[in-house]
């Protein structure tokens, strides 16, 4: 039998932090209240996963899915 697929919700939250004294745009993203990630505004975008550099991406959405992806296989 296969799981049945579930929709989860997934939020983000803009905010700015100081990195190497730098103030850099920070979007935490949230699957309920649990934080699976966040995509720094840095040379173009990085995502991480629990603290781990998940790749250097060009487009937001392409950050955005990379996070998904990766809450997706360790869920």
């Amino acid at each position: 039998m296969s799981k049945k697929n579930k929709d989860i919700e997934i939020k983000g939250n803009e905010k700015e932090v100081m990195l190497d004294g730098q103030k850099v745009s920070v979007t935490e993203l949230f699957a309920g209240k649990k934080q699976i990630g966040e995509i720094r505004e840095i040379k173009g975008f990085q995502a991480y996963a629990e603290g781990t550099l998940l790749g250097n991406f060009k487009k937001i959405d392409d950050a955005f899915e990379a996070v998904i992806a990766n809450y997706n296989l360790h869920q």
